[in-house]
C-alpha cells in the first residue's frame, strides 16, 4: 500500500515496486473456466477497493490507473486486448450498492424459500442443447434460438448450451490403430494384483477391508462414514489401500496439530496445512484418540471404502495435468451429481471441484496379458530345426551327389561327375600330359545339383535335376559350359 496526503486527508493506493513482475495464472493451465473468470474480477475488485477516490482519478479507468496489472492479465489471455475496465467512481458506486443489498436483512425466510423453489423449478424446466463445435455458423446457435423464441413469443423457454468437439476421420483412425497396438498391454508396476492384507489390517471377521480391491489403481472411490452416513468421493492413481492409508495419516496429523496449536477445543483443520475435507470430517470423529494406532483402529470401524470407477492406467495417463484429465473429470461429475441430489450427505467441498489436476505422469513398464493360446502362438518356433549329423568343423561340400548312382555298375566311369569335381578328383600328374575333359552329364542322369546356384532363403536338400524348370536347366548348362571353357584355357 502507498499512503499519501491530499488536502489534509489521508489517501491510499496500490504501490508497485520498480522491479516487480506481475504474473497471473495462464489460460492454458489445467484449471476450470470458473477459475479463469474469477481472476480478472478479483483483480479489479482488489485494485478498486484499495484506491481512494479523488477528483483527479474518479473519472479514470482502472486499466489507466494500473496498466501493469491489466497488461499482465492480457498476457495471460485472461482478458481481451480491447478490454476496458470501469472507472473508479463507477466501480465504487456498484460495490457500495452490492454491499447494501447483501447487508439488507429485510428478506424473510418465506421469501428465501420461494426464491429457492423458483430456482429449482427453472432448473427442471431448462432445456440443454448439446451441439458440435463448428466455425461454419455465421450466427451462433444460441443467438438463433433466442431470436426464434422472441419471434414466436415463447416466454417459458429456458435453455443452456453445451458445445462438444467431435473427432475427425484421422483422429478416429489413429485411435483405432492405438487400441490395436496397445491391446493386452498393461502397466506392470501398478497392475491389478491380489489382496495381500495381513491379519492386522483385515476386519475382525477376517475379511479384507476393501473386499479384495485393495490393490487396484487409477480408481475413483467412495469412503463412507458409518457414524454420520456421509460419503467422501476421491481419486487416486496409486493403489486404493495406499491412498486410504495416506488419508488416515492426515487425520492423525490434523488431530495432533490442533491439540498442539489450539488445545483440546480445536476445530476445522487444526492448523494442518494439508488438511482436506476428508481429514477434517474424520478428525472430528476421532477426537478422543490419543495416538495414531487408535486412529487406525477406529477408522477401520467407521470408514468403508468402495470403488466407483476404474480406468485404464495407460490411457488415463495421457490426459494427466490437463483440463480434460479423465480421472479428475469423472471425480468432479460424481461430486456434482451427489451435491445436486443431497448436499448434506457428501463430505467434499467446492475446492474438490475447482481445484486443478494434480495427477502426475511417469514412464510405464509395459507387460503383455495374453491368453495361453495366444502366448503359445507368439512364442512357438516357426521352423523346427533338424539336428545335423555333420561334424561342427567339417566343411560342407559345394556339390552333392547320389552315391547310389556313383556305386552302380553303369556309373563306374567318371562321366557322371561334372567338370570341376572331375578335375578335383583326378588332377593332372604333369603339365605335358594332355587332359581331355569329359563332357557334362546329360539331364537324364540321376545326379543332384548345387543348391547354392539359386537364390534360396534357407538351405534345402539337393533337388533332382528332373524337377528343375526349363529356365533353371538352361542356367545350369550355361554354368557348366563356362566352367568347361575356363578349364580348357
Amino acid at each position: 500500500m502507498e499512503l499519501y496526503w491530499r488536502n489534509d486527508e489521508l489517501k491510499f493506493r496500490v504501490h508497485i515496486k520498480p522491479n516487480q513482475q506481475i504474473k497471473y495464472l495462464n489460460k492454458g493451465s489445467a484449471h476450470t473456466n470458473a477459475t479463469f473468470d474469477a481472476i480478472p474480477n478479483g483483480v479489479t475488485r482488489r485494485l478498486a477497493s484499495l484506491t481512494s477516490v479523488t477528483p483527479d482519478n474518479k473519472d479514470k479507468r482502472l486499466d489507466q490507473l494500473y496498466p501493469r496489472h491489466f497488461n499482465a492479465l492480457e498476457k495471460a489471455q485472461l482478458v481481451k486486448p480491447d478490454y476496458q475496465a470501469p472507472t473508479l467512481q463507477e466501480y465504487h458506486t456498484n460495490l457500495l450498492a452490492n454491499n447494501n443489498t447483501e447487508d439488507n436483512d429485510s428478506i424473510t425466510p418465506e421469501e428465501l424459500l420461494k426464491k429457492k423453489h423458483r430456482q429449482e423449478r427453472d432448473r427442471k424446466r431448462c432445456i440443454y442443447f448439446v451441439v458440435g463445435k463448428s466455425t461454419i455458423w455465421q450466427t451462433s446457435i444460441a443467438t438463433r434460438i433466442k431470436r426464434l423464441a422472441a419471434k414466436h413469443n415463447i416466454k417459458g423457454l429456458r435453455f443452456k448450451m453445451a458445445y462438444q468437439k467431435f473427432s475427425n476421420f484421422g483422429e478416429k483412425l489413429n485411435a483405432d490403430l492405438n487400441n490395436k497396438v496397445m491391446a493386452n498391454i498393461i502397466d506392470f508396476d501398478l497392475m491389478d494384483r491380489k489382496c495381500n492384507c495381513n491379519k492386522k489390517s483385515k476386519l475382525d471377521d477376517g475379511r479384507c477391508h476393501y473386499d479384495g480391491d485393495c490393490r487396484k489403481s487409477m480408481v475413483v472411490y467412495d469412503a463412507r462414514c458409518e457414524v454420520t452416513g456421509k460419503s467422501y468421493v476421491g481419486k487416486t492413481q496409486d493403489y486404493l489401500k495406499t491412498r486410504t492409508q495416506q488419508h488416515v495419516t492426515d487425520v492423525w496429523k490434523t488431530i495432533e496439530s490442533g491439540r498442539r496449536k489450539y488445545g483440546p477445543n480445536w476445530t476445522g483443520s487444526g492448523g494442518y496445512a494439508r488438511a482436506d475435507a476428508f481429514s477434517k470430517h474424520f478428525a472430528n470423529q476421532c477426537r478422543d484418540c490419543t495416538n495414531s494406532n487408535q486412529v487406525k483402529a477406529k477408522m477401520k470401524r467407521i470408514m468403508t471404502p468402495t470403488i466407483i470407477w476404474q480406468g485404464d492406467r495407460i490411457q488415463c495417463m495421457k490426459s494427466s495435468r490437463t483440463a480434460q484429465c479423465k480421472i479428475c473429470m469423472t471425480e468432479r461429475i460424481e461430486i456434482l451429481h451427489r451435491m445436486r441430489t443431497n448436499r448434506n450427505m457428501i463430505i467434499n467441498d467446492n475446492s474438490d471441484i475447482f481445484a486443478p489436476c494434480k495427477c502426475g505422469s511417469r514412464f510405464h513398464k509395459f507387460s503383455r496379458t495374453d491368453t495361453t493360446t495366444l502366448r503359445t502362438r507368439l512364442t512357438q518356433n516357426k521352423v523346427t530345426k533338424v539336428p545335423s549329423t555333420r561334424h561342427s568343423k567339417q566343411k560342407r561340400s559345394r556339390f552333392s551327389f547320389d552315391n547310389t548312382k556313383l556305386n552302380s555298375p553303369s556309373s563306374k566311369s567318371s562321366t557322371s561327375l561334372c567338370s570341376p569335381c572331375n578335375s578335383r578328383a583326378s588332377p593332372p600328374t604333369s603339365p605335358e600330359t594332355p587332359i581331355t575333359p569329359e563332357p557334362a552329364s546329360p539331364p537324364n542322369e540321376g545326379f543332384l545339383i548345387d543348391v547354392n546356384l539359386f537364390d534360396y532363403q534357407t538351405p534345402v536338400p539337393p533337388v533332382p535335376i528332373e524337377l528343375l524348370s526349363n529356365l533353371q536347366r538352361d542356367q545350369l548348362r550355361s554354368v557348366f559350359e563356362l566352367e568347361q571353357r575356363v578349364y580348357d584355357v
